[in-house]
């Protein structure tokens, strides 16, 4: 069954996943396609099922936006990283580590480092822990620009 819906999602039927998601999809079937795709750096398909979720009467958590977040990281989309950051901000939902971290890596890949470490500043700022993997991409994304 889910592998049907990823599979829809990823042709963007969306009159076929609709008759899917009132078969009884949950937020967790949501993540665990967004994730697949993710694996798979179909980045597109990940935001096309973060969307399809509010138009299945399911409210979005920030598990879901990490997940698309981080299949946004993974296929190098840098901007729609922290487009998602500002998404989950903009719905009153609390951002993770998991959920910056995705944004500094997306940032690293590019060298964006004086994004990296602004997002590194908010992390401490919400009393989140800065683990070595984020510490190490912000390090990173100064390295690449000749910053460090």
């Amino acid at each position: 069954k889910l592998r049907v819906f990823a599979d829809l999602a990823a042709d963007n039927n969306k009159s076929m996943t609709q008759a899917l998601v009132m078969d009884g999809l949950s937020t967790k079937h949501y993540t665990t396609a967004i994730n697949e795709h993710g694996r798979s750096r179909q980045w597109r398909c990940a935001l096309n099922l973060g969307s399809l979720v509010q138009t299945s009467h399911l409210v979005p958590d920030v598990i879901i936006y990490n997940a698309t977040n981080s299949s946004c990281e993974k296929s190098w989309q840098w901007q729609r990283a922290l487009s998602l950051l500002s998404t989950v901000q903009a719905a009153d939902l609390e951002p993770t580590g998991i959920t910056y971290s995705a944004a500094i890596s997306a940032c690293e890949k590019f060298g964006k480092w004086q994004r990296a470490i602004t997002l590194s500043s908010m992390i401490q700022e919400a009393q989140l822990d800065l683990n070595i993997i984020t510490s190490s991409a912000v390090i990173s994304a100064c390295g690449k620009s000749g910053r460090w």
